[in-house]
């Protein structure tokens, strides 16, 4: 039975990351797409479509996140997956030194960081934790109450806002 929260819990914080992600982006595409360009990982001429596939990518992985059931193992490994990806281009871009934002949660002016591979590792950690409880639980057709789902979204939730902000949430503990 503790197998049905901890799936729930991941689901929670994978649709919670890539609904505020998609959102950010669709608000502000064009920033989206000089971020994509910033990176330097592809021709130019390939921005707006990637761009395009990153939207389409997240949103998937909110709808199969929603809808659950059947759908639901192949919303954590596309959540891994994508995480994956965006965490191996942040870590080219601090490989070659390039200074740029990542914007991968609306507009910001902080740089892209080492904090930015480390908060993917853990979101990626959450989809691959979802997906093996889920690929290994007897069954999940156990009902959560309402209240008990209230409160497994509201902590996804909350942990989300912070992880999200690791670099900042780190930065206000440092010893100066």
């Amino acid at each position: 039975m503790l197998s049905v929260y901890v799936i729930e819990y991941c689901r929670y914080v994978i649709i919670a990351v890539f609904l505020v992600s998609f959102f950010a982006k669709v608000v502000n595409t064009a920033q989206f797409e000089n971020s994509i360009s910033g990176f330097a990982l592809l021709p130019q001429s390939y921005t707006k479509f990637v761009a395009i596939l990153v939207l389409l990518g997240e949103f998937f992985v909110v709808v199969a996140s929603v809808i659950g059931g059947s759908l639901l193992w192949l919303a954590f490994v596309s959540a891994a997956l994508l995480l994956t990806i965006f965490g191996f281009a942040i870590a080219a871009i601090l490989k070659r030194g390039i200074r740029t934002s990542c914007n991968c949660f609306g507009v910001s002016s902080n740089f892209v960081s080492y904090y930015d591979i480390l908060r993917n590792v853990g979101l990626v950690m959450f989809a691959m934790v979802g997906w093996l409880t889920l690929s290994y639980s007897a069954s999940i057709e156990y009902a959560i109450p309402l209240l008990e789902r209230v409160a497994i979204a509201l902590a996804a939730i909350i942990f989300v806002v912070i992880w999200i902000h690791l670099k900042e949430v780190v930065k206000v503990f440092e010893v100066r």
